[in-house]
């Protein structure tokens, strides 16, 4: 687990209820707790994946409450996230991908 993580989880450990991010415009906040909760949980199916420490990981989210929840998941891991567009093509992907 990475030192950005640990600050983010202590973070919310102080401050469970402190909004985050805003799950969508002019929707509900995510607060600390439910984005740490989320991370945590994105992070267990990343791990189960293959994810492993120092890996890059693609994050293709757009600019939603998903893109933070992703970016603390790969983080947790020991990994680096990569932002693309969320409407990359799979070819484009692809080869991102075979040049990592």
């Amino acid at each position: 687990m990475n030192a950005l993580f640990r600050s983010f989880r202590r973070l919310a450990a102080r401050n469970p209820r402190l909004r985050s991010v805003a799950a969508r415009p002019g929707g509900r906040w995510l607060t600390m707790e439910d984005l740490r909760v989320r991370a945590e949980r994105l992070s267990r199916d990343l791990a189960a994946a293959g994810m492993k420490r120092g890996r890059i990981c693609a994050v293709a989210t757009g600019n939603g409450p998903l893109f933070p929840v992703a970016v603390l998941a790969v983080w947790s891991l020991g990994g680096v996230a990569l932002p693309l567009e969320e409407t990359i093509a799979p070819a484009e992907a692809a080869r991102l991908h075979d040049a990592m």
